[in-house]
């Protein structure tokens, strides 16, 4: 459980909350959507040490606030009958590029998922974020192959994007496009 410590003032940045976690091993910078910066410690961190490492990362934290205003924040809002037609179609998309990559899958799910575009379990079920549905349909197709290779590969080795590059040319491309124009948190 984290317990708030301390604040700061960081000059260029702004306030940031300290917080103690009695889980954390390592001290780390966290940036939510609303650009709040929090510094969160182990227990036993001394309070300078903690300091002297938001310091040495000024410039890491001051870069990723800019990137992260330049970026789409995305948020879920259509009625039922928007949201069935979406699902529909992307089925429809999912089982047409899975037969034509013969990447086969077991079912398919939606949920509005804060972290991530997609996942694809050991069962070999595929979940969508909702979220896929304000995006450009290149992502979104780009996105469905990324999990349907899960379904061969169940990692980010050098031969999943091997085999994600043989069904989705651009793939790292795309990847990168998706990471600098849009941002679910």
């Amino acid at each position: 459980m984290k317990k708030i410590k301390d604040y700061i003032y960081l000059e260029q940045v702004g306030y940031v909350s300290i917080y103690t976690s009695n889980i954390a091993k390592h001290a780390r910078i966290s940036i939510n959507f609303k650009n709040q910066i929090s510094l969160i410690i182990p227990l036993s961190y001394p309070k300078e040490s903690a300091i002297d490492f938001l310091i040495s990362k000024k410039s890491w934290v001051k870069r990723t606030i800019l990137s992260l205003r330049g970026k789409k924040k995305l948020k879920f809002d259509l009625n039922e009958i928007e949201k069935r037609k979406f699902w529909d179609k992307t089925i429809k998309t999912v089982n047409s590029l899975s037969k034509k990559n013969n990447l086969l899958f077991k079912k398919v799910i939606f949920k509005t998922l804060k972290s991530r575009w997609g996942s694809c379990s050991f069962e070999n079920i595929i979940c969508l974020n909702n979220l896929l549905f304000y995006l450009p349909r290149h992502l979104q197709e780009y996105i469905i192959l990324h999990e349907l290779v899960h379904v061969k590969v169940k990692d980010h080795s050098k031969k999943f994007w091997y085999e994600l590059e043989k069904v989705c040319s651009d793939a790292k491309r795309k990847n990168k496009e998706l990471a600098s124009k849009y941002r679910l948190q």
